[in-house]
């Protein structure tokens, strides 16, 4: 994933917790400081606390329950929080100073096989009803329990072959940007770039590029690319139908793209055209170049100013049936 949580706690420290913020930010992680509840003292292990167990699916501890400020994120994005059942050994091996819930501490190798230690049969049977798990290993390992930990905290992911995949779509990556490093404390932060580039004078050279900021944004050259994929957007499968459709733009540049989508959407009834436009400029040109042009064709333009990390997050995830996304990427985060 793309998204690392740890918690508050006696061996943890808020300041450093914010300094990987900053330093991972560029490297595309999230990190979240978490809380949980607890009578006695603040646990160390946030492996015996919460353990995420497939994509959707984490499992908590019903006696550290988590902060609702810190639920928060997981419940927006869809996530089942399900408590782990009670350990069957509620002993503690001689001068171990973890707790009794050890029992949490497995280690997920796939969404279909995890690996449990070996007298812990109920949290086995639990993880293959609940969890969905079809392959539970268990596993001796009692006996390293005295040394402060189980099998997860005894192993470490050194190298994956898939890519990271981003379990939090909804999370609103601008509040986050601006938490870290204001409105432009950074000349390289998304945040500062994104406000410079709203301002930046445009040239649209005779209408053969757009340039802004001395930067080509857009060439005419690509006009049968921008028709083509135009056309493939606008009848994708779940576009299939003539009729009320919602297709995304994000990006206006010359409009090429923009008016072969509307060619297509023509040809149906009560069809949108939403497009997301960063620069004031482009902006206003599609109002008045485009909008127009597109009503008279029976199909409505809804322009929407600002950055498409921003206000993509106002619309539902199945609110378009077809999205064209073709922007210049202005940090070296996009780029």
């Amino acid at each position: 994933g793309k998204h690392v949580f740890g918690q508050i706690g006696c061996t943890t420290n808020l300041n450093a917790m914010k300094w990987l913020q900053r330093e991972l930010y560029p490297h595309g992680l999230i990190v979240h400081p978490c809380r949980f509840y607890h009578e006695v003292t603040t646990p160390s292990h946030i492996d015996c606390t919460l353990v995420v167990l497939k994509p959707g699916l984490a499992m908590t501890n019903p006696v550290r329950p988590m902060s609702e400020d810190s639920k928060q994120l997981w419940i927006e994005n869809d996530w089942q929080l399900i408590d782990a059942p009670y350990p069957v050994r509620r002993d503690k091996p001689a001068y171990s100073q973890s707790s009794e819930w050890l029992n949490m501490n497995v280690l997920v190798v796939d969404p279909d096989t995890v690996i449990v230690e070996k007298q812990e049969t109920v949290m086995q049977e639990f993880l293959n009803t609940h969890g969905g798990f079809t392959n539970v290993i268990p596993v001796d390992f009692r006996n390293v329990y005295e040394f402060g930990g189980s099998i997860h905290c005894a192993t470490w992911d050194i190298q994956r072959d898939d890519e990271p995949v981003d379990l939090f779509p909804k999370f609103n990556h601008f509040a986050y940007e601006k938490s870290l490093f204001g409105d432009d404390e950074r000349e390289d932060s998304p945040l500062y770039v994104y406000n410079e580039w709203k301002s930046k004078k445009e040239d649209y050279g005779e209408d053969k590029h757009l340039e802004i900021d001395g930067f080509q944004v857009m060439q005419s050259w690509e006009r049968p690319y921008m028709q083509h994929f135009a056309k493939v957007v606008c009848n994708m499968e779940a576009c299939a139908a003539l009729n009320n459709k919602r297709i995304l733009e994000v990006g206006y540049g010359l409009g090429i793209s923009a008016k072969s989508i509307c060619e297509e959407l023509k040809k149906g009834r009560g069809n949108e055209h939403y497009i997301i436009e960063l620069n004031e400029n482009v902006f206003n040109r599609l109002l008045t170049e485009y909008r127009p042009t597109a009503k008279s064709n029976g199909v409505d333009v809804i322009g929407v100013h600002g950055s498409s990390y921003d206000k993509i997050l106002q619309f539902d995830d199945d609110f378009f049936d077809g999205i064209f996304y073709d922007t210049y990427p202005m940090t070296k985060q996009d780029q």
